[in-house]
């Protein structure tokens, strides 16, 4: 295989310098300096029906500002893409038109070179293809994948495969690190190849089982978070089911009770049971005083847990009824019986200027009480005025 890699390297060498232009287009439009290009900024990303489409001069500025290709790597790139009559291409469709042939592709050659490493590592020739493929290599590596087996020959024979980025994002899940953190514990503290060989297999079987089951969460995650972004575009529509009988909680409440009994079923299984027996048998006093106050703690909340929720369920189901009372004692209401219980405007009118009439005379005699008279003399009892004439 080495020697028609030789034989052939120009094109090998072409080959994986088109793989490693094409592989960072993805990076190219989801980088920051592309995103400069946006129609909130200078106007100059332009969205057409479901087409992203962008100048042919801004994407030339892009890549150069991208600063990942050379200059003839861009002339090449450029030349490769379609353009309208006003010089305008459709960035998005040209980069799915290169880059997931060169993903697909370019994996396979990962591996071959990958696995020619490792039979032959002191091989000169290969080493150079290494050096030129090491950026589609670096690419790759989150996305393979490994297992060892054993042989005919009794020697450890290494099998890739390619990993999903959502396999990726399950492998993270917490649960599925504690499974594995729970699976190098078993095999280091027990003994013996057969019982490692059952102890693997439960491991991939737990494995993938949460893997599943958080597949199935997220996405039953996603519908409902999209179904309430759907509801809250439009407004004008009104929602005539009930919060806790809507037809998406109680899917909610089928998929965790699903869930939730397959859990208990897997808990109850034989195998399960024998796993647990198994290292319940070096169970020190202290583990299992821990072990007791956890299990009492736990049941404690649980009956809290559904004594809260029982509360709330009535409450809920209390409050809806007295809803449901007004509205219909609303609707038993004629408009002539409205109307009659109404007060006349000009009574209160009336009214309120009498009340204001009664309130200004209390004033005034208040007035007159706390104020002593003031009396006018008479015009008897007045001084003489005299008059002075010039």
């Amino acid at each position: 295989m080495v020697d028609m890699l030789v034989e052939s390297s120009n094109n090998v060498a072409m080959i994986l310098k088109f793989f490693d232009m094409f592989l960072k287009l993805k990076d190219l439009t989801s980088s920051d300096t592309f995103k400069e290009y946006d129609p909130d900024g200078k106007g100059k990303l332009y969205f057409i029906i479901s087409q992203c489409v962008i100048s042919k001069r801004d994407f030339y500025k892009a890549m150069e500002s991208h600063k990942h290709y050379s200059q003839s790597e861009t002339d090449f790139l450029l030349s490769c893409a379609e353009t309208d009559e006003n010089e305008v291409l459709d960035y998005k469709e040209f980069v799915d038109r290169f880059h997931e042939p060169a993903k697909d592709i370019g994996f396979n050659v990962a591996v071959l070179l990958t696995n020619l490493s490792e039979h032959m590592p002191h091989d000169t020739r290969l080493q150079s293809f290494l050096e030129l493929a090491d950026s589609v290599l670096n690419y790759f590596q989150p996305y393979l994948g490994r297992i060892e087996i054993m042989g005919s020959a009794k020697r450890i024979e290494r099998v890739y495969f390619e990993i999903s980025e959502s396999s990726r994002t399950q492998w993270e899940k917490p649960q599925v690190k504690e499974s594995k953190r729970q699976f190098i514990f078993d095999v280091v503290n027990e003994g013996g190849e057969k019982e490692k060989m059952e102890l693997f297999v439960n491991f991939c079987e737990d494995t993938i089982f949460e893997m599943q089951l958080a597949a199935q969460m997220s996405d039953a995650g996603e519908r409902l978070a999209a179904k309430e972004e759907n509801e809250q575009d439009k407004p004008g529509k009104e929602n005539t089911e009930m919060v806790f009988l809507s037809v998406t909680t109680v899917q909610t409440a089928l998929l965790a009770l699903q869930c939730n009994i397959i859990l208990l079923l897997k808990a109850l299984s034989m195998k399960n049971l024998k796993k647990k027996i198994n290292n319940k048998k070096n169970i020190t006093v202290k583990d299992m005083m821990t072990t007791l106050v956890s299990f009492y703690w736990s049941v404690l909340l649980g009956i809290l847990h559904v004594a809260f929720s029982v509360v709330r369920g009535f409450y809920r189901i209390f409050s809806v009824a007295s809803t449901n009372d007004q509205v219909q004692g609303a609707k038993t209401i004629k408009v002539s019986e409205l109307v009659a219980t109404m007060p006349d405007p000009t009574q209160l009118v009336k009214g309120a200027v009498e009340d204001q009439d009664k309130i200004a005379c209390s004033d005034c005699n208040t007035l007159e009480d706390d104020v002593p008279a003031l009396r006018v003399p008479h015009q008897r009892d007045r001084a003489p005025v005299r008059h002075f004439w010039p």
